[in-house]
């Protein structure tokens, strides 16, 4: 597949684990069969696909690759750093058109840092999924 039809999703986790984001996630990409998307995330759970560090499966429309132990805080905490590795590594192979961030977590930290560390830059959207209004931010902060 041209590189044009190929984005790579960073999210901080994915199901079996559901938010509101990995319901997002799933909506978009089930909604778009033409476009190949794979989506980097933390395993989170030693129990969610039972292996070696780097795992694999296939989820509707989307190729998701956990990275990490299965030690919820540890993963969250290291998912900057082994996404980035990762990233690079799926990028080289598969000349993604675009990174795709959903929301600021510690999964959007390695497309950050794998664009600074790599010779192969790769434009980052960001999405914000916020659910509160721009009121509740003023009166939170001021």
């Amino acid at each position: 597949m041209e590189n044009s039809k190929k984005i790579l999703i960073f999210s901080t986790s994915y199901l079996p684990f559901v938010g509101g984001a990995e319901v997002a996630i799933k909506e978009i990409t089930d909604r778009i069969p033409n476009i190949e998307f794979d989506l980097i995330t933390a395993r989170l759970d030693s129990k969610v696909s039972k292996g070696t560090f780097n795992t694999s499966e296939r989820i509707g429309n989307v190729n998701v690759y956990r990275v990490g132990f299965g030690f919820k805080t540890l993963d969250k905490l290291l998912l900057p750093f082994w996404g980035a590795i990762k990233t690079i590594s799926l990028n080289n192979k598969n000349h993604y058109k675009y990174y795709f961030c959903v929301m600021v977590t510690f999964a959007s930290g390695a497309a950050y840092i794998a664009n600074i560390i790599s010779s192969k830059k790769v434009p980052i959207i960001l999405n914000l999924q916020e659910g509160d209004s721009e009121e509740h931010f003023q009166n939170r902060w001021f």
